[in-house]
């Protein structure tokens, strides 16, 4: 249940795009007011290809759908960033887009930046790197000083840093909340195997007495203690035990067999593991048990759910007269070993 994916810092958000396409109305109006562009008359391809960039990347960065952007987006934005950039840096020839070259390409700075905010990090920083390599180009070109450059590469590097900010304490909350929700979830499961037990609880609970009852009646009556009673009382007190026990099976045709194997007078015993997972018993392995606890002449039986490090095995011990037998299956009911 992993989040991490889905950190977009908002970008995905109806509202994101409207925002982000009248910024860039503003910056364009701005611009242009302090003769930062050309009047529009005067643009060339250069400007037109940016600027139309630049609102293309807006629309593509702002997707809906929540977390990273498909490969074609990227590789559209990146590729017309990128075209636009070296129509403007690469001939030099001082046109009218010539004094637009810093502030077009901090814009297209800031569109691939963005990309870092949809969880494209590797891309979206070089990307923004490789636009700053141009920046720093034209700087060189038009023979700035080192404070000037400083101060057009400057804010640049500050929005591609500051978004790196953003992108890390976005997924830290979204994984901080990944984490809330997986506690939660784990809270609410715990909590349902609890209610689950005490029903299970509850409901042998209420069997117990159906079971005892009747035999207490016929002891406060005095019947007297003969080899039948004591056998029933024996199996009574065998039922108690596994209804409350959580670690053994709840197969109805092996309890069905065990039943019938002590109305025949002979004591049978289930062995369990305290792990509730012996609770799971397969078709295959219940048949061959309840197959074995009907051999005649049976006298005795002990069933004993081993643990999982013997691969949730089942052991089974048949007693007669004269006869021993013992048995042991793995969890699908294969023969683990030879009835010796």
């Amino acid at each position: 249940m992993d989040a991490t994916s889905r950190v977009d810092a908002g970008l995905s958000h109806p509202l994101a795009r409207p925002t982000l396409l009248f910024g860039l109305l503003m910056l364009l109006v701005a611009a242009h007011v302090g003769s930062a562009l050309p009047p529009i008359q005067g643009w060339d391809f250069p400007v037109w290809l940016t600027v139309g960039t630049i609102a293309a990347d807006f629309v593509l960065v702002t997707v809906r759908k929540p977390g990273r952007l498909a490969r074609w987006q990227v590789t559209t934005m990146v590729g017309f960033s990128f075209a636009a950039a070296m129509l403007l840096v690469v001939p030099g020839d001082g046109g009218t887009s010539y004094r637009a070259i810093p502030y077009a390409l901090g814009y297209l700075n800031l569109s691939l930046s963005l990309l870092v905010l949809r969880g494209h990090t590797v891309v979206g920083t070089l990307s923004a790197l490789t636009i700053l390599s141009g920046l720093a180009l034209w700087g060189v070109r038009a023979g700035l000083n080192p404070t000037a450059q400083a101060e057009y590469l400057g804010q640049p590097t500050v929005t591609l840093v500051g978004f790196w900010m953003i992108f890390l304490v976005s997924r830290s909350i979204a994984n901080s909340r990944v984490r809330t929700v997986a506690q939660q979830l784990s809270a609410v499961a715990e909590t349902d195997a609890a209610r689950g037990i005490l029903a299970d609880e509850r409901r042998a609970l209420s069997e117990i007495p159906d079971r005892v009852e009747p035999l207490l009646r016929r002891i406060a009556s005095g019947e007297p203690l003969t080899e039948g009673f004591r056998a029933e009382l024996i199996a009574a007190d065998e039922e108690v035990r596994n209804l409350l026990r959580h670690d053994l099976p709840d197969h109805q045709g092996l309890l069905g067999a065990i039943a019938n194997a002590r109305a025949r007078g002979a004591t049978v015993r289930v062995i369990g593991n305290e792990d509730p997972s012996a609770a799971q018993l397969r078709e295959v392995l219940a048949d061959r048990l309840i197959e074995l606890l009907a051999t005649d002449g049976l006298t005795s039986a002990t069933v004993r759910f081993l643990p999982r490090s013997r691969g949730g095995a089942v052991s089974l011990l048949l007693e007669g007269e004269d006869w021993v037998r013992r048995y042991e299956f793995d969890s699908n009911g294969e023969l683990l070993r030879v009835p010796a």
